[in-house]
């Protein structure tokens, strides 16, 4: 939103790797949220973010975000044989023998 956070102690920490987080450095994070949607429905990474807030923009700062893209549209059609898990990101297993 418009906050500014100091992630600079959990950057080795992220889950999915230094790389991944710094991708996010100096920017909104809303964007990101939306597509690694596991940050905006977990309350622990809500009030780890909390934790890690050092102040707030003044409203002449604040960027207004572009409209959301959806990072998956045009995704192929899938076998229907397979059982869904997620659509987004897309994530299925397939029934009747291993790969």
């Amino acid at each position: 939103k418009d906050h500014v956070y100091d992630i600079t102690n959990f950057i080795d920490s992220h889950p999915g790797g230094r790389a991944m987080i710094a991708m996010a450095a100096g920017k909104a994070v809303d964007p990101f949220w939306d597509v690694y949607q596991i940050h905006s429905e977990s309350r622990d990474a809500h009030e780890l973010l909390e934790s890690m807030k050092i102040g707030r923009l003044s409203p002449e700062d604040v960027v207004t975000s572009q409209p959301k893209q959806d990072f998956f549209d045009g995704e192929p059609q899938r076998s229907p044989l397979m059982t869904i898990r997620s659509r987004k990101p897309f994530n299925a297993e397939q029934i009747g023998r291993a790969v």
